[in-house]
């Protein structure tokens, strides 16, 4: 078994999946296969060829155990996302680790921040290429006390399909403070969005990632601002919000969410929150207190 890493401009690592064949351990019991979403679901191992599944999913201080890594194996085996965000990735030991235990993925993190809870993404090289990694607001920790992960991603099965990929990881907590920097962090994101257009880096973005609050709030405590008035796209997770779906299990409140913007992505594509709490009893107390998302990125026709 051959496990590869490198660093990307000082601030990025990129961990390379296991060339083996090892099979997956843990005795906290076996998660379920999910899927679906978007225009005519998932099949088994991924989306059609010119369409994208994208995992939003925040680990809660990862490893929560020592069955954590190989228990994320087991579901990402079975769910087979083309992308998946990830939010409070710990030590990068235990990063390299799951990366080289997964057999199908590489894996990019971002390495600033305050020092524990960073973001991160993995991607299936047999669908997708992943280039130019960056951070941004890396100098803002008002907004963003974790810097926004963004990479280009480009379909093997479609290169003319491509877009610009973000995961962000906002501030928690409820106090007035903690509110108006998450307030302050989609400004400057619809902002960045707006600039990344304008300057023809890339029109088509998504962006997914723990924003800690709900999109339905009233006014008077919403966060989300022009992220919730753009002409050009939204949040996908509006509509499952708005049926009463949620992805914080501890407070049954949706905090997750995937924003599409540019082209005919927001309206061809959907996303589904992946109830794995339900089917793994174990689920909540040995991997995460979030449910994840499941998103579909459905291309228009060309």
């Amino acid at each position: 078994m051959v496990t590869r890493s490198c660093l990307v401009a000082l601030v990025l690592l990129v961990g390379c999946g296991d060339d083996g064949t090892g099979g997956a351990g843990g005795s906290g019991g076996s998660p379920p296969t999910s899927g679906g979403g978007g225009e005519g679901g998932i099949s088994e191992g991924g989306a059609a060829p010119t369409d994208l599944t994208v995992l939003a999913w925040n680990l809660e201080q990862f490893p929560k155990t020592d069955e954590t890594i190989s228990l994320v194996e087991q579901i990402l085996d079975e769910v087979r996302p083309d992308v998946v965000g990830l939010e409070e990735i710990g030590e990068e030991a235990d990063w390299q680790t799951l990366v080289g235990a997964l057999d199908d993925y590489e894996g990019v993190l971002a390495m600033s921040g305050d020092g524990f809870s960073r973001v991160a993404m993995l991607y299936r090289p047999d669908r997708v290429q992943v280039s130019d990694a960056k951070m941004a607001f890396a100098d803002d920790s008002y907004a963003f006390p974790r810097p926004m992960l963004t990479v280009h991603v480009q379909l093997n099965d479609a290169p003319e399909e491509n877009f610009l990929y973000g995961v962000v990881h906002l501030k928690a907590q409820l106090d007035q403070e903690s509110e108006d920097r998450r307030r302050s962090a989609c400004i400057k994101l619809d902002q960045w969005i707006n600039e990344q257009q304008q300057a023809g880096v890339e029109d088509e973005i998504v962006v997914t990632g723990d924003f800690n609050d709900e999109l339905t709030d009233p006014q008077q405590w919403n966060v989300f601002g022009p992220l919730l008035q753009s002409a050009d796209g939204g949040f996908l997770t509006l509509a499952p919000e708005q049926a009463g779906e949620f992805t914080y299990i501890p407070f049954e409140s949706f905090i997750d969410h995937v924003l599409v913007r540019g082209g005919d992505l927001f309206q061809r594509s959907g996303a589904e929150v992946v109830k794995l709490d339900e089917d793994f009893a174990s689920y909540e107390s040995l991997v995460s207190d979030h449910r994840p998302v499941l998103a579909t990125i459905v291309f228009p026709p060309r």
